[in-house]
């Protein structure tokens, strides 16, 4: 799933790169030490990989066991990750992947629930297979299916899955808060679950399948690997917000500090980079030597002295670990004082692992557990993300817009100066040059007792540039923020 989440990554890059297949994927774990594999390659392994699954273990299910899952609910209060689902759901697209209830801490009922999402998955899979969409799935004229398409594509147009999936949600909503009510769930989901066939194929191809697994590169390499899936969730939880920098047709994952990809934002450019050090002279844990070394770091501002406003470290746990990953959150959220630290787990975490993070910075340090592919802790960890940045710059849809700056006249004069990109140089508007194609500043207002007005245009080619726009005080002796200024588009 891991490597399927990236593939589309991969492919949604290359197609705005211009590089298409040729794109070279480029992991360098250490010094010397690369797996170089172009996308085309890169798709093939996913394909063999999900053949390779396939033919390991094969749900066999009946009309019967299909309608018999134990709950079922009418779309009602849902969760926003919930109600996103069912509405892209009923408007006929397949999505992604289904989300997970959250652990209870039952392990009977968290089991339970995992098979059951096991089979919802392969539900769900099955009939993306069969179709682009969902209307193009149900039954018609065309030839008969295998009898398990055949059962998917009927129940799916009587909207099996759905109501199951906001049933098993439900239900595991309300075992949370009440134990007993977990124990009755677990039985009623293992009394479904254990009359469902899962048949292995023969052991010859299972053996096959596996080692065909095993020898996929990447496999030697699955705890780095992980850590640059997670770019995967940085991806969804900004849409449409990262450009990646692919260089002479090479998107890298280097493992040292590197750019990986830039953004906009209100608050002005920011760039993800990978393992950047920053120097930390108290860190606690003795595998750090007077640097912090996040695996992943949004910057913002100017150089040579960026902020750091989010910083993501991945970790991996069998079982429930507190001294690392505390420390890890301690010395980031210490190096970093302005930076929300998140550190993003495959597995379980113990709580007690805030615990080695001063109480003055636990407001900024967090721990997402069960961070991979259908497990309950993506969505928070990405809803996290998307809130510890600025949000996007907003875009100009209309031909033209105003925009208005205010301030208290007991500074005088405040002024607005506009910089448009044009070619490989910029065109500046301000008091002594007020027109161009793109931007007309108005008046140049001297006392603030009214709007200094500039206006934003869309140019003959119906395209809007990029356009930055500051504010200075241009009255001698006088400070900016004493003016109170405020930039605003009215409305028409």
């Amino acid at each position: 799933m891991m490597m399927t989440d990236l593939l589309r990554l991969y492919e949604r890059i290359a197609a705005t790169s211009a590089t298409s297949d040729n794109l070279r994927i480029v992991y360098e774990f250490s010094e010397g030490d690369q797996l170089d594999v172009l996308l085309s390659a890169f798709r093939e392994q996913v394909r063999v990989t999900q053949t390779s699954i396939e033919s390991v273990l094969r749900l066999e299910i009946t009309h019967a066991q299909l309608w018999t899952f134990p709950f079922a609910y009418p779309i009602g209060d849902l969760s926003p990750e919930l109600e996103a689902w069912a509405a892209a759901y009923t408007a006929g697209s397949w999505p992604d992947d289904l989300p997970t209830p959250a652990p209870t801490g039952d392990p009977a009922l968290d089991a339970a629930v995992t098979e059951a999402m096991t089979v919802l998955r392969a539900y769900l899979d099955r009939a993306r297979s069969l179709a682009p969409d969902r209307p193009s799935l149900w039954p018609s004229e065309s030839d008969p299916l295998p009898d398990d398409a055949e059962l998917v594509r009927s129940s799916d147009a009587e909207n099996w899955l759905p109501p199951r999936l906001i049933g098993l949600h439900t239900e595991v909503a309300r075992a949370a808060e009440d134990r007993s009510h977990g124990t009755r769930i677990a039985a009623r989901l293992r009394d479904w679950l254990d009359d469902l066939d899962w048949r292995p194929v023969e052991v010859e191809v299972l053996r096959e399948a596996v080692e065909t697994m095993l020898a996929l590169p990447i496999w030697g390499r699955r705890h780095e690997f992980y850590s640059a899936w997670l770019v995967t969730e940085f991806d969804k939880a900004l849409p449409e917000r990262l450009t990646f920098r692919v260089q002479e047709g090479v998107l890298a994952f280097p493992f040292r500090a590197t750019p990986v990809a830039d953004m906009d934002s209100t608050a002005g450019p920011i760039e993800l980079w990978a393992e950047l050090r920053s120097p930390y002279h108290n860190p606690i844990a003795t595998s750090r030597k007077n640097r912090i070394q996040p695996d992943y770091s949004f910057l913002a501002g100017s150089d040579p002295q960026p902020d750091t406003l989010l910083a993501v470290e991945a970790k991996q746990y069998l079982r429930p670990a507190a001294k690392n990953p505390g420390q890890a959150l301690a010395d980031y959220s210490g190096g970093l004082p302005k930076a929300v630290v998140i550190l993003a787990a495959y597995g379980p975490v113990s709580r007690s692992a805030i615990t080695y993070v001063p109480e003055n910075r636990r407001h900024r340090a967090h721990v997402h557990e069960y961070v991979h592919p259908g497990a309950g802790g993506c969505s928070s960890f990405r809803q996290q993300i998307a809130a510890a940045l600025p949000p996007p710059k907003p875009k100009l849809a209309a031909p033209q817009a105003t925009l208005e700056l205010s301030w208290d006249p007991v500074v005088p004069d405040l002024d607005l100066h506009a910089y448009i990109a044009k070619g490989d140089g910029e065109q500046h508007v301000y008091h002594a040059q007020k027109v161009s194609e793109h931007v007309e500043l108005v008046d140049d207002v001297l006392d603030g007792r009214e709007p200094e007005r500039m206006i934003l245009r869309q140019g003959r080619d119906g395209l809007h540039p990029p356009v930055d726009v500051e504010v200075r005080a241009y009255t001698s002796g006088a400070a900016l923020a004493d003016a109170h200024p405020s930039l605003s588009v009215p409305l028409p």
